[in-house]
């Protein structure tokens, strides 16, 4: 972070993620899938900067040329903290496998 702001060129951020679905094995795969598959977004990225990994204007047209996609996006994480904290543990668990043994929490 420089600042408080990171240091990463948003340009640069954008067009990473744009190559994440310009690649053409992705791209067959993606467009030959049978059946709906989630696809979890968190809404920031490494340094929690807004846009995350997978900035909206970069996903979304890609979910309507893969329609077999189903976005969920969790509230207040990044990519890292999905994964690595107890919140995101259970929040994407949640999403996968609905309540957690009864509880909604």
């Amino acid at each position: 972070l420089r600042n408080g702001k990171p240091s990463t060129n948003p340009q640069a951020v954008e067009q990473d993620s744009r190559d994440l679905f310009d690649d053409d094995l992705i791209e067959r795969s993606l467009k030959n899938l049978q059946h709906e598959y989630l696809f979890i977004r968190a809404p920031r990225g490494l340094q929690n900067e807004e846009g995350g990994l997978y900035p909206l204007p970069i996903l979304e047209p890609a979910l309507t040329k893969y329609p077999k996609l189903k976005l969920v996006n969790l509230e207040d994480l990044n990519h890292y903290e999905m994964f690595l904290t107890e919140t995101g543990c259970r929040d994407v668990a949640k999403i996968i496998y609905g309540e957690i043994n009864g509880e909604n929490k």
